[in-house]
């Protein structure tokens, strides 16, 4: 079975790429799924549940990501198996810059096995290109989410994050110096306490 169309984000093709290298944002462009981890670079688990027509039930299987070239290609690798049998696939990704925009390009090509090898080809390629445009427009979703965010001007701290204003602090009472003894005065004075040291280390 072979699966191809495009999609067109409206953001620059660097923002569409480091967002579809998001491991986050693929989990939450996927439909039912449980769990989506890496497993080594590149590779990631997933499990999920789906539940439209023919391909309805649970499902668990390995994505791969390889012959990567930032920020215009990649080709994905996925094996999967579940209630309903098995499918084996794999497709490239292109991203091509059009001013503002970027239109991706995916071909992919799938092998079923099991019970889904008995469903019409034409049901399964549709709840396949249903699932694809749920994904694109989760994605769409979280850039323009993302986009939003970056462009926001920080917070502004309200009163109670700031506390009250510091309340103004009195001079000390003046107090004139205390006189410095003249620095002849040490000077003898030192020169006499020595003496007398000497004095009494004599007796």
């Amino acid at each position: 079975m072979k699966i191809s169309g495009s999609y067109t984000f409206n953001a620059p093709q660097d923002e569409v790429w480091d967002l579809l290298m998001d491991p986050n944002a693929i989990a939450k462009a996927i439909p039912g799924v449980d769990h989506f981890e890496p497993v080594g670079e590149h590779a990631f688990e997933a499990q999920l549940k789906l539940g439209i027509g023919a391909v309805s039930g649970q499902y668990a299987g390995r994505v791969t990501l390889s012959d990567i070239e930032a920020p215009t290609h990649y080709k994905m690798t996925i094996g999967g198996k579940g209630q309903r049998g098995f499918v084996n696939a794999s497709g490239t990704v292109d991203l091509v810059g059009q001013d503002t925009q970027t239109l991706v390009n995916y071909h992919g090509d799938a092998a079923i096995g099991g019970q889904l090898a008995g469903v019409s080809q034409r049901l399964v390629e549709g709840a396949a290109k249903t699932l694809i445009n749920q994904g694109f427009k989760s994605l769409e979703s979280q850039l323009a989410e993302r986009r939003a965010a970056a462009a926001a001007p920080p917070p502004t701290p309200t009163p109670e994050a700031v506390g009250p204003a510091p309340r103004p602090v009195s001079p000390p009472p003046y107090a004139p110096a205390a006189p410095g003894l003249p620095w002849t005065w040490v000077v003898i004075g030192s020169i006499a306490t020595l003496l007398l040291i000497w004095i009494l280390r004599r007796d």
